[in-house]
């Protein structure tokens, strides 16, 4: 990926997908290059309280002042300009329409829903809206393109081929149908398992736990969240843990595949056989959760999304 200059228009506050995406731009272009806007203490060695149990904290040096960022648009010394749909502050809002005339803006939607914010489109001369929550049954413009969450490589532990002392893993909050999915998972669960709930008041273990847990079981379950895309389809298959999923209604560009390198389901019976069947067949596991890992780390690392980013943006601009 060439050394492009980018803006990233994002928010202060921390999120998962736009985070772990700045993260993804700087291991291709380099953070000395990639500059976002407002300051985001999370990215820059600044670890708050909230969300702190989410592997997306970074520690890039940081580039400029807000005041600075504001300088270099006002003088055309940008590339690409990346807009959040979060970003709501009029006044820079203003300024990116005007800029449109000359450098290109690029939409990005890593929102829970699946809410198509179209309009952003027109009003600031997008070329590209790139969504999270990109569901295959709907027919969007050209000009919207699917783009999943991802994880980043600081967070993948550097030996995956050590021993498993869980049979099945799970520690997150219960909601919706989770519940039921977690219930029919617990009567099926050969021992030593680890299936805990937890949630946003009561956490079990930090982030460090939390992936060494991981690192120890064979499987990992994932559920739907607020949104069909989650942080767990990639962390899972990153420490060679089989990912065993829902299957969702959106667009994953290089997706897993059933019974190669993860294990779908889609109802409660198909659940419980396919769960049945891992748990008495282990070679079978090891084999998928490894092809998983090999998979993930080809297509699903952070510096693998934002390169299929910027190949489409190049294509664009």
């Amino acid at each position: 990926m060439g050394k492009l200059k980018i803006l990233f228009c994002t928010y202060p506050d921390v999120d998962y997908g736009l985070d772990t995406l700045y993260d993804g731009l700087c291991r291709n272009l380099g953070s000395e290059n990639v500059f976002e806007y407002p300051h985001k203490p999370s990215l820059h060695n600044v670890r708050g309280r909230m969300y702190s149990w989410f592997p997306m904290f970074f520690e890039y040096p940081i580039n400029a002042i807000d005041q600075r960022k504001l300088w270099m648009l006002e003088n055309d010394l940008f590339d690409v300009i990346l807009v959040s749909i979060r970003v709501f502050e009029e006044k820079l809002i203003e300024v990116i329409k005007e800029k449109s005339k000359k450098i290109p803006i690029i939409l990005i939607d890593q929102n829970d829903h699946r809410i198509l914010f179209d309009r952003f489109l027109t009003e600031l001369n997008a070329r590209l809206y790139f969504k999270r929550e990109y569901l295959d049954y709907e027919n969007y413009n050209p000009t919207v393109q699917p783009l999943s969450l991802s994880y980043s490589e600081k967070y993948i532990p550097e030996n995956v081929r050590n021993d498993r002392t869980y049979n099945i893993f799970w520690i997150g909050a219960v909601y919706g149908s989770r519940h039921k999915l977690l219930r029919v998972c617990r009567k099926i669960a050969k021992e030593p398992s680890l299936l805990l709930n937890c949630d946003q008041r009561t956490r079990l273990c930090t982030q460090e736990d939390y992936r060494k847990q991981l690192l120890s079981s064979r499987i990992g379950l994932n559920f739907r969240g607020y949104g069909y895309d989650s942080v767990r389809y990639y962390e899972i298959p990153a420490h060679a843990t089989l990912l065993f999923t829902q299957k969702f209604p959106i667009v994953i560009e290089n997706n897993y595949t059933d019974g190669v390198n993860a294990v779908f389901f889609s109802d409660y019976e198909e659940l419980k056989e396919k769960l049945k069947f891992c748990q008495d067949n282990e070679s079978y596991v090891d084999r998928l959760r490894f092809k998983g890992y090999e998979h993930f780390i080809k297509y699903h690392t952070t510096k693998a999304r934002a390169k299929q980013m910027f190949d489409k943006i190049r294509k664009v601009i």
